[in-house]
């Protein structure tokens, strides 16, 4: 379920026992002040930063890149394979792509031009992925929340006020409670909410993490759950504390967005600075990751790592 991480319900409504969860998603550090507006140099160089820190944790592993052929995980992808530690990694057979048909079908041209006959990848299976000692894996998980989110309504303009969402959202909750929630949360935000694209965001930061963070966990059977919280077993890209820190700067300055498609520019334009395929800017989203065989092991996992289960298919 959507964990309150910072803990704003009860602010504004009293949560029954049972929805009190424990928050496990670090604090984010950030600085309003003498903000600069390199933003897309910024988002480049944070990108081969975390790659780094992914090649840092590894240790004597291999690295396995749960690859869509999304924009997230290509764009994961990529800063991998622009560091230097990458040709000693794939030399040595310890780095490898976790995938599905539908990766392919995704992105074909990165797929025919960077992957087949270069990166070995096999068939995305949570099971083993999360139950091998000697892996460690790689996720684009929240990138779609880094700036503002991709779950935004279609409208015209992300940039419009915030102001035009309440009837929006009475329209489809005629209780008026979807609209009083999204009111009240974003007023303790760590600054002014003003544009619908800052609200969306802002809903996210604070209900989609902790979800993000435990799929993993859900969909496999492993019962070792110490390194839930870290990013020694699952390195979330997006989740590094170096993502957090740019994603509240960048969103204080309120950026001007016109669709959710705008959203993704600084990932695309890093893509096609190494892969020269402009054709990339324009590409569309195709939710491959949907299409993986997923099942459900775990339905609730406790403070003290433990968890109740229930096998479930999800997706075929």
């Amino acid at each position: 379920m959507p964990v309150d991480r910072f803990n704003l319900l009860e602010k504004f409504e009293p949560q029954p026992k049972e929805l009190q969860f424990v928050n496990i998603v670090p604090d984010p550090k950030f600085n309003l002040t003498n903000l600069t507006t390199d933003w897309q140099d910024r988002f480049w160089a944070l990108m081969d930063e975390t790659a780094s820190n992914v090649y840092k944790t590894v240790g004597n592993r291999s690295i396995v890149v749960m690859y869509s052929g999304g924009i997230d995980s290509t764009a994961v992808l990529v800063s991998l394979m622009k560091n230097p530690n990458y040709k000693e990694m794939l030399s040595s057979g310890r780095f490898k792509l976790a995938m599905s048909t539908s990766s392919i079908l995704e992105n074909p041209n990165f797929f025919y031009s960077h992957i087949l006959g270069t990166i070995p990848f096999f068939p995305a299976d949570y099971i083993t992925l999360m139950n091998d000692p000697d892996i460690l894996l790689v996720t684009g998980d929240c990138g779609d929340n880094v700036i503002g989110s991709t779950d935004t309504p279609m409208v015209n303009d992300l940039n419009a006020s915030k102001s035009l969402l309440w009837p929006y959202f009475d329209s489809i909750d005629k209780s008026g409670k979807t609209s009083k929630f999204a009111q009240e949360i974003c007023k303790f935000a760590p600054f002014e909410i003003d544009s619908i694209n800052q609200v969306y965001w802002w809903i996210g930061q604070c209900f989609t993490y902790q979800g993000e963070m435990c799929r993993p966990y859900e969909w496999s059977q492993t019962t070792d759950l110490t390194n839930l919280a870290t990013q020694n077993k699952v390195y979330r890209f997006f989740m590094d504390d170096v993502f957090n820190t740019f994603s509240f700067e960048h969103m204080s300055t309120d950026p001007c967005y016109t669709n959710y498609n705008d959203v993704r520019k600084f990932a695309r334009t890093y893509i096609v600075d190494y892969t020269k395929d402009s054709s990339y800017l324009n590409k569309i989203k195709s939710f491959s990751i949907r299409y993986l065989l997923r099942f459900t092991f775990k339905t609730a996992i406790y403070e003290d790592l433990t968890y109740s289960t229930h096998i479930e298919k999800i997706n075929s």
